[in-house]
């Protein structure tokens, strides 16, 4: 009996021992997926050596002899640090999330093929000059030369996730994600139209204006009753709770309102003020950018330096090559969001007797249509029917309540600028990161196209400066649904007249008072004087920009902290 014993503990010793070691196996190969921040790595590609030095926050400083090689090493390093957040972003704004979650985002997917990112990323490569795509393409070179290079684990979520063999990037993967950026910092005007088509079917047209009061000293908006002008069914106010609920879906919701928007206390700012405002005597800039929080963070900081010229420090996205908020050697700037009104639905009449063919002011056209296939993990692919009309993309064969109303007479087309086949955005980020005065910041900005952002900067001369550049539509006067609720596909006084031009954007240059502020306020009455052009209806609240400037006039003299004690009031 006690032999017997003796045995068991043996065989209990036995299998607890090679559990620690294939514990302390798995454990040891898991830290194989870490990056490497020491020693030397051999990778095909770059022109000549590169040094990348992390300080003590662990921020690369990148030194390179090309242009070229910096973003080389960066997409190295963020392949290195944020591969799975980069794998995500990529798969997110292609609609392909559904490959390696499953059927639980095929609403998602199913959202974001109909709107067609990955369609508007190819287009708007073709917009790219020599120098951006020469930026985009060193970058993807490094990212798939770690990928290449890579021995041991990939980081655990590919093991949990079953993510299989990783693809290649490629630069349209980097134009993909800034896609998907301007929808979350763009995108909500088009999503509060349909929260006011929904609830038009709920209350009454007053009740319904009274969720959206006007900007405090703006007057009210003159929007037609929407039952009322486009003939379909009136509410008759006896909606039940349960009929409300379904009206917009949660899981619409979710696809189809940016990130922030359901959420209290989003909001950023920033602000420049002169020489004469501070203790140095040299210009300022602070900046205090809100997106919703995430894990990892959305922001990835790198400081980048080569032979050619380039030298750029600042908050990148990974995936991306460029600085977005940051400073050049001679260039400092910050971004908010201006939240301009740059998407339109628009209700098309379906042609009698012909299903597939929609009204137009000039007769009768045909939808143009796509077939996506959308690959499902553990499940079939499944194949969905993308139709478009002259405005855009039809969304209201993914968004199930709005079709709902419509019923079998209409469906609802959506136009925004960032689908549009041109977009230079890009090729601004490239000029930006390489500007060096602030005439040169403003040309660059002069590319910008979406999102529109509130842009303050200063140079090592002294100069500051604000612009808000972005394409933003011109409605005519005969547009009565302005921008506020869907309006007729099939009557030309509501398509856009086209864009302002840049000049007509707003901005100003060395201002008198010496100090800008913008906190997604109506930016074209807190520092400017008689803009006449429109640029939204629906700013955010000015109580933040008020706080700042009643801050900043506390003191005569501002510093580094002094302005760093401010964004955390």
């Amino acid at each position: 009996m006690a032999k017997t014993i003796r045995w068991i503990f043996r065989i209990i010793f036995l299998v607890g021992f090679l559990g620690l070691l294939a514990g302390f196996g798995g454990y040891m190969w898991l830290r194989t997926s870490l990056p490497q921040i020491n020693g030397t790595m051999t990778l095909a590609g770059l022109s000549d050596e590169v040094e990348v030095i992390r300080d003590r926050h662990g921020i690369p400083h990148i030194y390179a002899k090309t242009d070229a090689d910096a973003f080389f090493a960066l997409g190295v390093v963020h392949a290195q640090d944020r591969l799975w957040q980069m794998e995500l972003s990529r798969r997110t704004a292609a609609g392909r999330l559904s490959e390696v979650i499953g059927a639980e985002t095929l609403g998602a997917d199913t959202f974001l093929r109909t709107m067609g990112f990955a369609k508007a990323a190819a287009a708007g490569a073709r917009s790219l000059d020599e120098q951006t795509r020469a930026d985009l393409e060193a970058y993807a070179q490094g990212v798939n030369a770690f990928l290449a290079n890579r021995k041991g684990a990939l980081p655990p979520e590919f093991l949990v996730r079953s993510a299989g063999e990783l693809e290649l990037w490629s630069i349209l993967d980097s134009l993909g994600w800034l896609k998907m950026m301007s929808y979350d910092l763009g995108g909500a005007s088009g999503a509060r139209e349909l929260d006011r088509f929904a609830l038009s079917q709920i209350v009454s047209h007053s009740a319904m204006m009274e969720f959206w009061p006007p900007y405090p000293g703006a007057q009210p908006l003159e929007i037609p009753d929407i039952p009322e002008f486009y003939g379909l069914e009136p509410n008759t106010g006896s909606t039940s709770d349960e009929q409300a609920s379904a009206m917009l879906p949660s899981d619409e919701l979710n696809w189809l309102h940016p990130a922030g928007v359901l959420f209290e206390g989003i909001g950023s700012n920033n602000w420049v003020l002169s020489g004469e405002h501070t203790v140095s005597g040299k210009p300022i800039v602070a900046n205090d950018p809100h997106l919703g929080l995430q894990t990892p963070q959305i922001w990835y900081y790198a400081h980048l330096v080569s032979d050619e010229g380039l030298d750029v420090m600042g908050a990148t996205f990974p995936g991306v090559p460029f600085v977005v908020l940051g400073r050049t050697d001679k260039v400092a700037w910050g971004f908010t969001n201006t939240g301009p009104d740059v998407q339109d639905y628009y209700i098309e009449k379906i042609a009698a007797d012909e299903p597939r063919s929609y009204v137009t002011p000039t007769g009768i056209e045909p939808f143009k249509t796509r077939v996506e296939e959308i690959k499902v993990k553990g499940g079939e692919t499944v194949r969905i029917k993308v139709r478009e009309t002259r405005h855009g993309p039809v969304m209201s064969d993914v968004l199930s309540s709005v079709g709902r109303y419509l019923g079998e007479e209409f469906v609802l087309a959506l136009r925004w600028t960032a689908l549009d086949e041109t977009d230079t955005t890009a090729n601004a980020a490239s000029k930006l990161n390489r500007a060096q005065s602030a005439d040169e910041f403003l040309a660059a900005s002069a590319s910008f196209v979406s999102p529109q952002q509130n842009m303050v900067y200063a140079d090592v001369e002294g100069n500051i400066g604000y612009v808000a550049p972005g394409r933003i539509p011109v409605r005519g006067e005969g547009n009565l649904t302005r921008g506020f609720v869907p309006a007729p596909g099939w009557e030309a006084a509501y398509d856009w007249q086209g864009y302002l031009s840049f000049e007509d954007l707003p901005q100003t240059h060395n201002p008198a008072s010496g100090i800008v502020v913008t906190a997604n306020e109506d930016v074209t009455h807190a520092n400017l004087t008689d803009y006449p052009h429109f640029i939204t209806a629906e700013w955010s609240l000015p109580y933040r920009g008020d706080r700042i400037r009643s801050l900043l006039a506390e003191t005569a003299k501002h510093t580094l902290e002094s302005v760093a004690a401010i964004q955390t009031d």
